[in-house]
This record gives structure tokens, C-alpha cells and sequence, in this order.
């Protein structure tokens, strides 16, 4: 397998410590000097345990389909990012992929809880700023024709004054004409 025995017994250990395997403890046969068998110190004989069984089975069986609705749902998110920030994250990546150690990092949990919905909000910001923009053009549309309707209304109001002001204007005329008429009226009965 490419590893000493040290190293071959410490990784399991450590499964047995993770609970995956379970393990017995058998007299240790070698062979002496002189070519007989003989028992000297101990080892260990590892099996898996339940759980070790099961984990087995979901690496088998449900990972990859986890795996792929993962990547699936990772494709879906990043598709639907600005460019700046899939631009951002594939640079991230690339230089995750310079890294030793390539494992989960504490940094960019995807599926967990930081990034997820960083990025959903990233995506709704992004929606609310367009939705944002189309208000304030209709916004400044409706300005524009309330300042109109506005002008037209203070246009409609000096014309009703005014025509208020020639029908006053008027109903004087014919008051001081009618006065006047009358007045001549009775200076021509005075003098027939």
C-alpha cells in the first residue's frame, strides 16, 4: 500500500477512535531463532463496526448523489451571480487548489451558512438595485407629468379667474349701461 506499519496502524487507530472500527486484542505469533512459533507482546484484529458499515454504505450509495445535487446546486447559484463576484470565486478556488492541505475550509462554506446566503442576498441586492432603478426612472416619468398636470392646472385657474374677472367686468358695463339708461329714460319722460 505504499505506508509502514506505524503509519498503517496509526490511521487505524484513528478509525477506531472515530468509531468506525472496532477492534480485538490476539497474542502476537512470530517466529523465534531457532524457527519455532511463539507468542511475543500483542496485536490488534480490526473489523468494521455498525457504524463504520453504515458510513461505508452512505459513501457508496448516498454521497455521490449528494455530491451531484452539490454541484448542481452550486452551478445553479453561481450562474446566477454578477460576474464580478464568479470571477472573485473561481480565483478563490484556483488558489485553493495550491494548497496542501484540501480540505474543508473554515473560509468559503459553501452549504453550510455563510456563503449561501451571502450569495442569495448578493443575487437579491442585485435584484432590489434594478427594481430600484425602474422606480426612480418612473418616479422622475411621474415628476415630470405632475409638474405638467401642475403648469396646466395654474393655467386652467388664471383663465377661470380671468373670465371670472371679464364677467364682473361685464355685470358692471351692463350695470352703469342700465343705470345710464334708466337715468336717460327719465330725463326723456321729464321732458315729454
Amino acid at each position: 500500500m505504499g505506508m509502514t506499519v506505524k503509519q498503517a496502524s496509526n490511521l487505524l487507530r484513528r478509525l477506531y477512535r472515530m468509531g468506525f472500527l472496532k477492534r480485538r486484542r490476539v497474542k502476537r505469533l512470530c517466529a523465534a531463532a531457532s524457527g519455532k512459533l511463539c507468542h511475543r507482546g500483542f496485536e490488534y484484529v480490526y473489523a468494521f463496526s455498525k457504524q463504520g458499515v453504515s458510513y461505508l454504505r452512505w459513501l457508496r450509495d448516498s454521497k455521490p448523489l449528494e455530491d451531484m445535487a452539490y454541484t448542481q446546486l452550486m452551478s445553479d447559484v453561481v450562474s446566477n451571480l454578477p460576474e464580478e463576484l464568479r470571477h472573485r470565486l473561481s480565483l478563490l478556488s484556483l488558489y485553493r487548489e495550491t494548497f496542501k492541505y484540501r480540505g474543508p475550509s473554515r473560509n468559503l462554506r459553501l452549504f453550510d451558512n455563510n456563503a449561501v446566503p451571502v450569495i442569495s442576498l448578493c443575487i437579491a441586492n442585485a435584484r432590489l438595485g434594478e427594481e430600484k432603478r425602474k422606480l426612480l426612472i418612473e418616479n422622475t416619468l411621474l415628476q415630470h407629468e405632475l409638474d405638467n398636470a401642475k403648469r396646466a392646472l395654474d393655467q386652467s385657474q388664471r383663465s377661470v379667474s380671468m373670465l371670472y374677472q371679464y364677467w364682473a367686468a361685464t355685470l358692471v358695463e351692463a350695470s352703469r349701461i342700465k343705470n345710464e339708461m334708466e337715468y336717460w329714460k327719465a330725463k326723456a319722460e321729464e321732458y315729454s
